[in-house]
């Protein structure tokens, strides 16, 4: 499932809000790019969703900076 793929179709896969999708893309934890509107695209749905999906259940941790 490669080509181009925005916020709704990776949240679709993850099983999630696509605000969700967008906040950790923003913060680098998602690979993402620009199109020329400006609009957030995702070259590999399967592999973006699947990081999103570690990240919601805890499989990934995020780096807190209050936490040791």
């Amino acid at each position: 499932m490669n080509g181009r793929h925005y916020p709704a179709d990776i949240a679709r896969l993850a099983g999630c809000h696509p605000k969700t999708v967008r906040k950790l893309a923003d913060l680098g934890l998602i690979p993402s790019q620009r199109d020329y509107n400006g609009w957030r695209v995702f070259c590999d749905a399967e592999a973006s969703a699947r990081i999103v999906r570690r990240l919601l259940t805890g499989q990934d941790k995020l780096a807190c900076p209050d936490q040791k």
